[in-house]
């Protein structure tokens, strides 16, 4: 095999967030998986491996469909690489099972089409279906992540699942204890495992009966600062920081809209968690940002409590209440009626 791949490949996963240390066995029996390429590009060398290092035996010439076995651990994550002619593509599946078949192919990047015999992948793709009428069956989303989290209690995938429980039911504290309860019964490496969500939600109850008036904040001028939601009908907090690209490429809709928003009473209103702020305001200076713009002061970053991702939304009534709750801008947009 080609050593210039060998030696790309390893500086590429040094580099990724996901590099872990070996993880402790499950089965040790071989597993079959088939990987099948719908793709007419010019691939020339697959690797499939666990995210902790890749062997020899990893690396295979490209054909259409290549069978190989694998060993199971409480991961249960791989990740697909690709090299050939322009080419160097990456995609990390949740796998378990026998027989699996994964099918890919070059789309603007690896896809991963469909995969076959894996309750992980299946679990996922539900899940992905599901959550698409979210508002209208948002207890049937939840029974089947928490059936889910029992069937991988002893898969790091757990914590997968759990991620998608704190993400959809922010504010929910009754159920995010729950879940918190739920989480006990994780064997210790996964719940100190770096996937891990039980520090967060531990975070984020922590603060429960925080609001976001009770954030300690500061605007472009130093200058301490509360937000008044008595103001308008909603006003919409945008959770951000400078460096997240989806935050920002937000922010260019919220442009296009904030005439519209302004119109239908609805103020908008930035909080940023960055940690420095000559950073922060030089990026509000560039983007000229026509809503008010804040940052959390507190040494104690209490902003978990409310963006377990970026950008996080929030829509308020004159109360101060939480009426809605999206990391989708256009999801926030659909209910202001814009």
């Amino acid at each position: 095999m080609n050593l210039f791949i060998h030696l790309l490949t390893a500086i590429w996963l040094i580099g990724t967030p996901w590099l872990s240390v070996a993880q402790s066995s499950v089965n040790s029996l071989p597993f079959n998986t088939h990987l099948i390429c719908q793709s007419k590009a010019e691939i020339n060398t697959v690797i499939f491996a666990m995210p902790d290092g890749i062997e020899d035996k990893d690396f295979h010439d490209f054909t259409d469909t290549i069978s190989l076995t694998r060993g199971d651990t409480s991961l249960n994550l791989y990740t697909l690489l690709l090299y050939g002619k322009d080419i160097k593509a990456r995609k990390d599946v949740w796998i378990n099972g026998d027989d699996v078949y994964i099918y890919y192919s070059l789309k603007d990047g690896l896809q991963i089409d469909s995969i076959v015999n894996s309750s992980a992948a299946t679990a996922i793709a539900t899940f992905d279906k599901m959550k698409v009428i979210k508002e209208h069956n948002l207890d049937s989303l939840n029974a089947f992540l928490f059936d889910q989290l029992r069937v991988f209690y002893t898969s790091v995938f757990s914590t997968v699942i759990a991620q998608m429980i704190i993400r959809y039911n922010f504010g929910n504290f009754e159920l995010l204890e729950r879940l918190l309860t739920e989480l006990e019964h994780q064997e210790p490496y996964i719940q100190n495992h770096k996937f891990s969500q039980n520090e967060k939600l531990k975070g984020i109850l922590a603060f429960k009966d925080l609001k976001i008036s009770d954030l300690v904040l500061a605007n472009r001028d130093s200058v301490s600062a509360t937000i008044k939601f008595d103001t308008s009908q909603y006003t919409l907090i945008d959770f951000w920081f400078s460096a997240c690209p989806s935050c920002l490429r937000d922010h260019k809709l919220l442009k296009e809209k904030y005439q519209q928003l302004k119109d239908k009473s609805v103020q908008i209103v930035g909080i940023s968690n960055d940690q420095d702020f000559q950073t922060w305001k030089h990026t509000i200076d560039i983007h000229q940002h026509p809503w008010a713009n804040y940052i959390e002061t507190d040494s104690t970053s209490k902003i978990i409590r409310f963006a377990s991702s970026f950008p996080s939304y929030y829509v308020l009534d004159r109360q101060g209440n939480i009426v809605k709750y999206s990391t989708r801008i256009e999801e926030i947009l659909y209910f202001l009626g814009i």
